[in-house]
């Protein structure tokens, strides 16, 4: 492994999916819930490739003359994760890691899209965070680009320290610490733990950017100076590196260390101008012109089911909806609340939430659905109708005036969902992605099968 040459195969694809597998690919054979990547090699063994097995792996009597394109080894995925590291030693790029309990995916988005106006730019594909996604990323990432983005996920304490010492970043985006996957973690304090092992992996002389809004801000400050890691600071509640000084007519404020710059915004979020924040601040700290990107924030297009806007035309209806059903938890909910609030009031006069449930919350799921009802009684939400068992305490809850209807599960909904839309509407669609709510959606709305 240590004698592994990547300028050998520079052209070289790795990849994990069989329907990924062409010609010099080198395929690892992973073992999965639904499948195992073992049993495809047969299969695909006459092509032009090299395969990651496990030792005992043997080939059909009719491709044993092929067993020399198998590198066997006890673990695959070891074999995988190793391999990136030897990779990420060959890679002099700037490396940017991002963790948070939301917004990662959309930060690493909008890095990705700014900093491709100044130099080859290379993110993790898809939601690529894990302890296969990133290494595989960082196996793929082309030597010729500048700048690495990447997501760090975790479900666990221990998973980010893993990650963070693969990728070496030279900048940390810790974009906030709030109650997701609680129910695994058990406490908000180990999430907290959790996030925090990104700090000790940051390459010396490097940077971690912080939102000093966050409760956990000053514990992660201390573990920063403790290694001598360099801070940077976001914020719109407290006074920042880079804060918010105000929206007002459709045009931001920015204190961007010692100046302000103005632009105009369309959609004002306090989620969206978080990500703005951690854009500029990285922009700054890269050297790059800050006044070739202010312009362009309007240009970014959100990820589908995290936040995009979409207009549909439903038989004799038009209506419109903020697709935000790819995940779910109590921050990027109050978030996407707040968003729908300061939606204009003229052009959205009547703002509807269909919410599927927040899970991984374990013995706090009652606690936070409660306080999700709160939220939406002080909110300028018409209606909110429910989808879920865990979402009967929130509809329960909810004044008379916005509780809409109650559906037991997600085909209960489906098979009404045509009665709920009305013209003219706006529908916040906002759920865990596993309560198959983005199904839905991508089903009837996007008409993807």
């Amino acid at each position: 492994m240590n004698n592994f040459n990547f300028k050998k195969i520079k052209n070289t694809k790795f990849c994990i999916d069989s329907r990924e597998l062409k010609t010099s690919n080198v395929f690892f054979c992973l073992k999965g819930k639904q499948t195992d990547g073992h049993n495809f090699v047969n299969k695909h063994i006459k092509k032009n490739c090299k395969f990651y097995v496990k030792n005992k792996f043997k080939l059909r009597k009719e491709n044993r003359r092929f067993e020399y394109k198998l590198i066997r080894t006890s673990s695959p995925l070891k074999s995988l994760n190793s391999l990136a590291r030897l990779r990420r030693d060959h890679l002099s790029n700037l490396m940017i890691g991002i963790t948070g309990s939301c917004g990662k995916t959309t930060v690493k988005e909008m890095l990705f899209f700014f900093l491709s106006r100044f130099a080859n730019t290379y993110k993790s594909p898809k939601s690529y965070n894990n302890n296969i996604g990133l290494p595989l990323s960082i196996l793929n990432q082309p030597i010729t680009s500048k700048y690495g983005v990447y997501e760090l996920g975790m479900n666990k304490i221990g998973e980010i320290n893993y990650l963070s010492k693969i990728l070496k970043p030279q900048v940390g985006i810790i974009t906030n610490i709030a109650p997701a996957h609680i129910g695994k973690l058990k406490s908000l304090n180990n999430i907290f733990k959790a996030k925090s092992e990104l700090i000790a992996n940051i390459q010396k002389g490097g940077h971690i950017i912080l939102n000093s809004d966050c409760k956990y801000f000053e514990k992660l400050k201390k573990i920063a100076k403790e290694n001598k890691v360099k801070i940077i600071t976001f914020g719109l509640e407290t006074k920042s590196n880079y804060y918010l000084k105000k929206f007002y007519n459709g045009y931001c404020y920015i204190k961007c260390n010692k100046n302000i710059i103005k632009f105009r915004l369309k959609n004002f979020s306090s989620a969206y101008i978080y990500n703005i924040l951690i854009v500029l601040a990285v922009m700054n700290l890269l050297n790059l012109n800050i006044k070739k990107i202010i312009k362009k924030f309007n240009n970014f297009k959100e990820i589908k089911g995290r936040g995009n806007l979409v207009k549909v035309r439903n038989k004799n209806k038009k209506f419109s909806i903020i697709d935000d059903s790819y995940n779910s938890n109590p921050l990027s909910l109050k978030h996407s609340i707040q968003r729908l609030n300061k939606m204009d009031d003229k052009k959205f006069k009547n703002k509807i939430i269909i919410l599927s449930e927040m899970l991984e919350l374990g013995k706090y799921s009652n606690k936070y659905h409660l306080e999700l009802s709160k939220i939406i009684n002080k909110s300028k939400v018409k209606k909110v109708h429910c989808i879920g068992t865990k979402t009967r305490i929130t509809h329960k809850n909810l004044s008379i005036k916005k509780r809409g209807r109650f559906f037991k599960n997600i085909n209960e909904f489906e098979n009404n969902l045509d009665k709920l839309f009305i013209d003219k509407y706006l529908y916040l669609f906002k759920g865990s992605n596993s309560t198959g709510l983005n199904k839905v959606l991508s089903k009837r709305i996007y008409h993807v099968k």
